[in-house]
């Protein structure tokens, strides 16, 4: 007749199994979905599901048959792992915290740099140079994330309706931030798929005809936007130093 601790412990192998064929199907869907495993940045949260089952797949071993050395060094590092886990988590958190009192920076800057040039009663198009992490960025934490469009939404909620911000992003050629061309300006953004790194010219804006159109730079300068690549790219290189030719 089985002890009670031999069917805990056949209890605990098949609960075992369960959880290897969790963390197997979590990242068969990965690959059913041709996506990547991310551990830093906005993608990180799509990872909690595996992050739950390998906390349960290390606890698994507390209920081993082990001799007391091994045992011991086995709850040792367990525990270590939990901790530092633990901490890591806290990090990220308080970086968020840190990047919504940047948004307010960054709003109460953009009304300060505005100044009551933008007449609200119209749509207007605020093209945004805004930083992407805070100064002590840890895991990629974003002030804005650009998946979700956080910083159009942000301005609309926050500011007004008839804004619509667009992010830009610098570069060491002004021309790579933003370049107009037949009415339709492009501008350099980041990879529509996570399996890229390289950031790209995209158009951003179909027709720049008969629209307000604003630049935003952080901490720098506000200005109306030129129909002359000359003239917003002499703005450009003025306040972040980047080469007109």
């Amino acid at each position: 007749m089985k002890s009670k601790r031999d069917e805990v412990y056949g209890n605990n192998l098949i609960f075992f199994f369960y959880i290897i064929i969790g963390i197997l199907f979590n990242f068969l869907l990965y690959l059913i979905a041709t996506s990547v495993p991310q551990v830093n940045g906005y993608y990180n949260r799509g990872l909690v599901a595996l992050f739950i089952l390998l906390s349960l797949f290390f606890s698994f071993f507390f209920s081993l048959k082990l001799n007391k050395t091994l045992s011991i060094n086995l709850n040792i590092f367990i525990l270590l792992l939990i901790f530092l886990n633990f901490l890591s988590f806290n990090v990220q958190k308080e970086s968020y915290i840190k990047n919504n009192l940047v948004q307010k920076k960054i709003l109460s800057n953009f009304l300060e740099l505005s100044n009551q040039k933008i007449n609200l009663d119209k749509n207007n198009i605020i093209l945004a140079l805004v930083p992407t992490y805070n100064d002590k960025n840890y895991n990629d934490e974003l002030i804005f994330s650009e998946e979700t469009g956080d910083i159009g939404n942000f301005f609309k909620i926050k500011y007004s309706k008839n804004i619509t911000a667009i992010r830009i992003y610098n570069d060491s050629n002004c021309q790579n931030i933003f370049n107009l061309s037949q009415n339709k300006l492009v501008a350099k953004q980041p990879p529509l798929s996570r399996k890229i790194n390289e950031f790209s010219n995209r158009l951003i804006i179909e027709n720049v005809k008969n629209k307000n159109i604003y630049v935003y730079i952080y901490n720098k300068v506000f200005f109306k936007f030129s129909h002359d690549n000359s003239i917003n790219k002499k703005n450009l290189s003025d306040n972040i130093k980047c080469s007109i030719y």
